[in-house]
């Protein structure tokens, strides 16, 4: 059986366009191979798609945050019900919406000791929401707790990084979250 190449994604939220979103619009522009993506199901087919019979060694989902609220395709706008983020549904602790069963889509293309990086802003403020994606993608998810800056080298803050069950800090200072660095 012939060993499969494991690849990085990077995914950037592309909902709103330049003139909605400048901010993830020059992300994509500074991005070789990034996906652009409108929604959480957008996301998963065309990773699905990109991957192939490869598997995913590192992933950075790129766009806007909050504590507890990573945007994949709302852009700069607030989606409540989970199509277009990541978000915790307080009545299941999984993720909200169809994400949970989406992103378990994923799960399998992952290979042993791959990382997903959530890069929103304060996105890392809440473990309830790195634990949760970490429980549907099967691997550890981890975020920064601070602003993230477009064109700043590297991710900014201490960073977050959650299994399913337990999370650790690993430190602040500027730290990368491009392909063959995500691993600190």
């Amino acid at each position: 059986m012939a060993l499969l190449k494991a690849i990085y994604i990077y995914v950037v939220d592309g909902g709103e366009g330049f003139f909605g979103n400048p901010t993830d619009w020059i992300d994509s522009m500074f991005t070789v191979g990034d996906i652009t993506v409108t929604s959480v199901e957008d996301m998963v087919k065309k990773v699905e798609k990109r991957v192939g019979t490869s598997k995913i060694q590192n992933m950075f989902i790129g766009g806007h945050g909050s504590p507890g609220y990573q945007s994949v395709g709302a852009g700069s706008t607030w989606d409540s019900s989970g199509s277009k983020s990541l978000q915790v549904d307080a009545s299941t602790g999984k993720l909200k919406g169809s994400a949970h069963g989406l992103l378990r889509r994923l799960a399998p293309r992952f290979v042993k000791g791959a990382l997903v990086t959530l890069g929103g802003c304060e996105v890392g403020q809440d473990d309830k929401l790195l634990k949760a994606a970490a429980a549907a993608l099967g691997v550890p998810v981890q975020a920064g707790k601070d602003n993230q800056r477009p064109l700043v080298p590297g991710m900014e803050g201490d960073v977050l990084r959650c299994d399913a069950t337990t999370c650790r800090n690993l430190g602040g200072g500027s730290w990368w979250a491009s392909p063959g660095s995500w691993v600190q």
